[in-house]
């Protein structure tokens, strides 16, 4: 009798056999401002998906598309804020300060995003790993901004949630971890 594998499952040395989940920490880091912009600018490979695995594709469409709603969202909600914040708050001025300072916040983070989608798609670990971050920091600052009385990011935080999986899945994984970013 030869050993065989159960069937449903490839044979040993197959490209389609499941090899065990590898975690590291980015190899590299940015340098330099140039490093953390995208390699071929920001509109010219916008719909190249050449050697970027579908879910990647995927996360980057969900990323870069709910990252610009919030980031417009946010910005309405931060002049929003600053408009009528203190009329909001009857004049409170430490509430209205940290309803405004989250919306901020979370306009900054939004802003990020949209610029680690792009670094995404070039198979950069550290990009990732910053996204993964950011993504945690954004679900407590848009929470904290909805109770704060702001704009909160509630859809694009799950959203983003669902990116986060998407980028560490075992394929996508073992793409970040095989490529070599610029």
């Amino acid at each position: 009798m030869t050993d065989q594998p159960p069937p449903g499952h490839p044979p040993p040395g197959h490209p389609h056999q499941s090899q065990p989940y590898r975690f590291r920490m980015p190899q590299s880091w940015p340098r330099s401002v140039q490093d953390l912009l995208p390699a071929g600018g920001f509109g010219t490979h916008v719909f190249s998906q050449q050697g970027v695995p579908t879910l990647v594709s995927i996360a980057f469409w969900i990323l870069l598309v709910s990252s610009a709603l919030g980031l417009v969202i946010s910005l309405l909600g931060l002049v929003a804020m600053l408009g009528v914040g203190l009329f909001v708050y009857g004049g409170a001025i430490v509430p209205a300060l940290l309803a405004i300072a989250f919306v901020a916040l979370n306009v900054i983070i939004c802003a990020l995003q949209v610029l680690l989608s792009f670094k995404i798609r070039e198979a950069s670990e550290w990009a990732r790993f910053v996204l993964s971050v950011l993504t945690l920091a954004g679900l407590v600052v848009g929470t904290g901004g909805l109770v704060a009385g702001g704009s909160g990011g509630g859809m694009t935080g799950l959203l983003g949630l669902a990116v986060v999986v998407l980028l560490w899945l075992p394929e996508p994984n073992e793409w970040f971890l095989t490529s070599r970013s610029s």
